[in-house]
């Protein structure tokens, strides 16, 4: 339970890194301690929902604004806006799920970690939804080590 409890606090942690807070170094932070859940799971299964709680930390948080454009601009009542944003950062938070599951499935290193991030990543942003939010490059741009966004998953 305290696994699955910090996952969601490490994707919680996870948007900080991004405008308007900037505090970039909790990027690491929180990938760091999402790896570390997905070490600790017992089974597949349980390394999905650790992921799925990461993602969803991270895109319920990330994404909250989602609401404001559908009841503001898309005229949708708010009583319909939030639990559509709520049912949109949950479906998303799959990607991550799928990740940590996959890679506990595939040898738990880190370097299977980050290759499925990426490739999961990427088919966020082109399968789907087409949604290319929080891709943790983005976080490294106006940071000493813009360079390293290539290998962070930015894409630009």
């Amino acid at each position: 339970m305290r696994h699955r409890l910090l996952a969601l606090i490490a994707g919680l942690l996870f948007p900080l890194a991004f405008a308007p807070y900037d505090l970039w170094p909790l990027l690491f932070v929180s990938v760091a301690a999402g790896f570390w859940c997905q070490q600790q799971a017992g089974s597949g299964k349980e390394a999905f929902l650790r992921g799925w709680l990461y993602g969803l930390g991270m895109f319920g948080f990330g994404v909250s604004w989602v609401h404001v454009s559908m009841h503001d601009y898309g005229y949708m009542p708010l009583w319909m806006a939030i639990p559509f944003t709520a049912m949109f950062a949950a479906f998303l938070a799959l990607f991550y799920g799928l990740t940590f599951s996959l890679s506990w499935r595939l040898g738990r290193s880190a370097l299977v970690f980050a290759g499925i991030w990426l490739l999961l990543d990427w088919l966020r942003g082109w399968l789907l939804t087409g949604f290319p939010w929080l891709y943790a490059g983005y976080a490294l741009i106006d940071t000493p080590w813009p360079a390293w966004r290539l290998w962070a998953g930015s894409g630009c």
